[in-house]
């Protein structure tokens, strides 16, 4: 599986101001989730470019501060109207945990 490096910063405030700022900036809020605790960054909007535009499957070598998370995407959340990107989820990789698939319960129409 091909790997994509994206440079980032952690940022400290979440709100709705903080996140409103920082798109307005050009930057994208982004999550990591699959740790202690949730870590929240954001990124420069053009960084995801190869990663969402893309029919490829990647892993993600997030750098924040010196220190780099392997992840995988989890979700994306796109605007209505301009399809620019508002936020991205991302589950950090273990070397030592196994990723089990979500259950999906399938109803059959008959």
């Amino acid at each position: 599986m091909k790997s994509i490096s994206i440079k980032g910063s952690k940022r400290e405030s979440v709100g709705s101001k903080a996140t409103k700022a920082l798109r307005n900036a050009g930057q994208v809020p982004c999550v990591i989730y699959g740790g202690d605790q949730p870590m929240h960054f954001s990124a420069g909007e053009l960084a995801f470019k190869n990663l969402v535009y893309t029919p490829d499957a990647h892993t993600v070598d997030i750098e924040l501060d010196g220190t780099t998370y392997r992840a995988i995407l989890q979700d994306i959340q796109f605007h209505p109207v301009t399809d620019r990107i508002l936020h991205i989820d991302f589950y950090r990789l273990f070397e030592d945990k196994e990723i089990l698939p979500r259950c999906f319960s399938i109803i059959f129409l008959q």
